[in-house]
């Protein structure tokens, strides 16, 4: 529960710095008093800019607190289950990163980790067969895995289109700026 505290009390204490920070300038320049923490609220919408320790959270509760929880097996297992849809629902609804399919690739990871805990509740309660349920999990994760991969590389030829008429940009504003300073000169 440390890590998750700290990030959410240097984030905080840089509260007013975040929320004025433009992150869509030209210049990709972060104010030094945020340079240290950028790595935390960077890829997430300004106002969700604390989301990073709510993950942290998301992720010790579903690794270390399911391991550790005084039950059976399938009942851990079930409330693995559990924590996984309320983890889900929640990023649905928070919607928290900049990018649109970044959201949908947490809200697919979130997903893959409930269908993994709902496999492990059916071969522990002893319902159902291991290695079908193993399989037809490797299938779901790689097909996300894929659907992802793909996704990913639409988006940066898309960033990539951007930059370059970004580029295009500033040249053409280096050249105007050119032919109004050798018109000056002329006169």
């Amino acid at each position: 529960p440390g890590i998750p505290l700290l990030f959410g009390i240097l984030l905080f204490r840089h509260h007013h710095e975040i929320m004025n920070y433009d992150k869509e300038q030209d210049t990709q320049d972060c104010p030094e008093k945020l340079q240290p923490l950028k790595f935390l609220f960077f890829s997430y919408k300004v106002e969700k800019y604390y989301y990073e320790s709510l993950e942290c959270v998301r992720r010790l509760f579903l690794i270390g607190f399911v391991a550790f929880l005084p039950l059976p097996n399938a009942e851990s297992a079930l409330a693995g289950l559990i924590l996984s849809v309320c983890f889900a629902l929640h990023g649905r609804e928070m919607e928290p990163w900049n990018v649109p399919s970044t959201n949908a690739l947490m809200i697919s990871f979130n997903w893959i980790v409930y269908f993994v805990f709902l496999g492990a509740f059916v071969i522990l309660s002893g319902k159902g067969n291991a290695t079908a349920v193993s399989f037809c999990l490797c299938f779901l994760s790689l097909g996300v895995f894929c659907l992802a991969l793909h996704q990913q590389m639409r988006d940066f030829k898309k960033n990539r289109e951007l930059l370059n008429l970004k580029e295009q940009i500033a040249d053409f504003r280096e050249q105007v700026v050119g032919i109004c300073f050798a018109k000056r000169t002329m006169r």
